[in-house]
């Protein structure tokens, strides 16, 4: 192994995990403070030791800040939450992301989406009674689909092509189901006239896809 992508899922995949503090000053104090600890700990050989920050994305204000620190830092990415409405905040999809999305742009840093980057909290929660280690399993396989529904947000949504610079990560998902996926969102795309509802729409998602994702 050459090199190691250094993913902050010690607060969850998408760093919600922070919130259970349930102080906005603490969470942020918490996040910066990881986000220090990993360029430091990465420092031993930053040409294989690459790290991604963690993201107080409850707060698009503090995230977009914190985006900027840390790409003076060294980090190389950032670790985004894929479901943020199940935290009461905007869908992925919507403008109030937009300064997030832009300042990672101009700072040429990818916006990661680790599997798993949303709500976990039903995965041991066995409401079918069918067995705590069959539904952990069910669970956690769908969880690699769940980032098919992240790329829809990203194309579907506008964000790639508002943002033809920004690159995004689908991290530790599979790629298997990725021609199915693509294959359904052109199809969908052009059977449901998007293109239609937004001119402005220059490619379709697989191109969006190979472009920036």
């Amino acid at each position: 192994i050459h090199a190691q992508v250094l993913y902050p899922n010690v607060a969850g995949f998408g760093s919600a995990g922070f919130l259970k503090l349930g102080e906005p000053e603490l969470m942020l104090d918490c996040v910066r403070a990881y986000n220090d600890f990993l360029v430091a700990w990465a420092s031993a050989d930053p040409d294989r030791l690459i790290p991604v920050m963690a993201t107080p994305f409850w707060d698009v204000e503090a995230a977009v800040t914190e985006l900027q620190r840390c790409a003076g830092l060294g980090h190389r990415s950032v670790l985004m939450c894929s479901r943020p409405g199940a935290f009461d905040l905007p869908m992925l999809g919507e403008r109030h992301w937009d300064p997030l999305w832009a300042a990672a742009e101009e700072a040429g840093m990818p916006i990661s989406f680790h599997v798993g980057a949303g709500d976990v909290s039903d995965v041991l929660d066995d409401k079918a009674g069918i067995g705590l280690r069959t539904h952990f399993a069910r669970s956690s396989a769908l969880y690699f689909l769940e980032n098919a529904q992240t790329i829809a947000d990203l194309t579907f949504g506008g964000i790639c092509h508002r943002f033809p610079k920004l690159s995004f990560v689908s991290v530790e998902s599979g790629a298997s189901w990725l021609p199915f996926v693509l294959e359904a969102f052109d199809w969908q795309w052009k059977n449901g006239a998007v293109g239609a509802e937004h001119p402005d729409y220059d490619l379709l998602p697989s191109e969006y896809f190979k472009r920036q994702i």
